[in-house]
């Protein structure tokens, strides 16, 4: 058996972890470090805002770019301004520098009359150049010749143009991710590896060369604790394991709808998804295969007599999508999901689940199985794939009270010892 005191250490690293993993930044050294996203420039009217600590460097330090337009944090040939580019065209600035060593707030805000720079959310100054301003998506740090020498936080991207109260009343704050006119929103928090998630929700995610991460924050910028908006998880994620995401959802509930991109790889199981505050019919959870390829994400548990690979313990309206639930090279149990007393709202759509190959009824063979009698409404298992495994493939026999919504649609089961076995 496990050790329920290393449970309880295991846990409580984590829970430090992910507070410390919660308010990053990235570094760029002026050395080449750059990161690439090559999504669309956001065109007028539009808006790029960040945090920004700026290091001296002999070059002009080039912040977003594209192929024929660059927002700068110095501008070339401008005693170290503020600025923007357009190429073969001009070349224009702000009468503003960015302070050495000093967390300072940026704004860009860019319409068809003029491009307003605001600082630390008051107004500063204006420039009446407009020709070609957009807000570019290709590159974060560089352009083909010069590169960013600065740590960069909370870097926001909007298709409105914000106004001075919209600027000051957020950017000491994280954002939902779902805000009205947010093309991309890149938290910088992950501490880790070369993924930079895009919290928007519309994947604009980057990948990041030679840029490190950093522990120095804007001392005035708040972590929110509960979870909203896009996460990812895998190495380089903002959660490297199931375990820590699942932990943060424990320990910090949500405060709005939650998607978890999971990245391509095998990961370990045996974790809970607990009584979550906050989900809703509108706040729900989603897991699903970053890639869209079930076979791509991977989840087992090398611990031959685990009782689970997930346990729903009262959490309700989580959703898993195109993954893979796998312990068939297991030499003990085979359950893969086991749903405790008030779970529900629970939807399995388009997953592989793999048990282990054994003639044997046991109900520690079933892949989907009710541990506990409770009414368990609105579960949902549809296009989903199911082999081997002992028992009944999905076992429901402890919904012995009543239910609502059950939907078990469009499944295909492969040498199982049984199929379907629900009381409802």
């Amino acid at each position: 058996m496990k050790s329920n005191f290393i449970y309880r250490a295991v846990y409580f690293f984590l829970l430090s972890q992910i507070g410390l993993a919660q308010n990053n930044s990235l570094s760029f050294d002026g050395d080449g470090d750059y990161v690439s996203i090559g999504a669309e420039s956001v065109g007028k009217p539009c808006t790029a805002e960040f945090w920004v600590k700026r290091r001296s460097d002999a070059n002009f330090q080039v912040l977003l770019e594209k192929s024929n337009f660059s927002l700068r944090l110095e501008q070339w040939a401008a005693s170290n301004k503020v600025g923007y580019t357009k190429n073969g065209t001009y070349d224009t600035h702000f009468n503003y520098v960015a302070p050495e060593e000093e967390w300072v707030h940026l704004a860009v805000v860019a319409t068809t009359d003029s491009t307003t720079l605001f600082v630390n959310g008051a107004y500063y100054t204006k420039n009446n150049q407009t020709t070609g301003v957009s807000i570019p998506l290709i590159t974060i740090g560089k352009n083909s010749v010069n590169t960013l020498n600065a740590t960069l936080d909370e870097l926001r991207v909007w298709n409105v143009a914000r106004t001075e109260s919209q600027i000051s009343s957020s950017m000491s704050a994280e954002l939902n991710g779902n805000e009205s006119g947010l093309v991309a929103y890149y938290k910088m928090n992950s501490g880790s590896g070369t993924f930079l998630t895009d919290h928007s929700g519309n994947g604009n995610h980057g990948t990041i060369s030679g840029a490190t991460w950093s522990s120095d924050v804007p001392e005035n910028l708040a972590s929110t604790n509960d979870l909203s908006g896009i996460y990812s998880i895998g190495t380089g994620g903002d959660y490297a394991t199931f375990y820590a995401a699942a932990s943060a959802l424990n320990s910090y509930g949500v405060s709005g709808p939650v998607t978890f991109n999971v990245l391509n790889g095998t990961y370990d199981g045996d974790f809970s998804l607990n009584s979550i505050t906050g989900t809703s019919e509108a706040n729900t959870i989603t897991f699903q295969s970053y890639s869209g390829n079930a076979g791509n994400v991977i989840l087992t548990d090398n611990y031959a007599w685990a009782g689970y690979v997930v346990l729903f313990n009262g959490a309700d309206y989580v959703t898993f999508k195109n993954m893979t639930f796998d312990r068939s090279s297991s030499s003990g149990y085979s359950r893969l999901i086991e749903i405790r007393s008030g779970t529900d709202y629970i939807t399995f759509e388009s997953c592989v689940f793999k048990g282990r190959n054994i003639d044997n009824p046991s109900i520690y063979y079933s892949l989907i199985y009710t541990y506990s009698s409770d009414q368990y409404d609105g579960i949902v298992i549809k296009n989903c794939t199911f082999t081997d495994g002992g028992g009944y493939a999905i076992d429901l026999r402890n919904g012995s009270t009543g239910g609502t919504g059950l939907e078990i649609i469009n499944n295909t089961f492969t040498d199982t010892h049984g199929g379907i076995y629900a009381k409802y």
